[in-house]
């Protein structure tokens, strides 16, 4: 009962890594961290599809970009933890 955990949500996008595969460094970078109205991503190559997922596992924002870095605007999102996609990389990120 209660609110799902960022662990369930894992589970439910159908993560096969587990929590371990969160915040892997050495392919993407996101600062800073927590963040407060904007955040950056950062890739060694090409984004692609970032995709941006709330506590519960629902999509929040999607784009395509063929840059190795991009400012995310968060201002209208609410504080929470939040799941962010890019290719096989995932990262989590605190909106405060």
């Amino acid at each position: 009962s209660g609110s799902p955990t960022v662990d369930s949500c894992v589970y439910c996008l159908g993560f096969t890594g587990g929590i371990n595969s969160l915040n892997d460094r050495s392919s993407l970078e996101v600062y800073p961290n927590p963040a407060g109205e904007k955040t950056i991503v950062k890739g060694k190559k090409e984004l692609g599809l970032i995709s941006l997922y709330n506590a519960v596992g629902t999509m929040v924002y999607q784009v395509r970009t063929k840059d190795d870095q991009l400012e995310l605007d968060l201002s209208k999102m609410p504080a929470g933890v939040y799941l962010l996609r890019s290719g096989e990389a995932s990262y989590k990120v605190v909106k405060e």
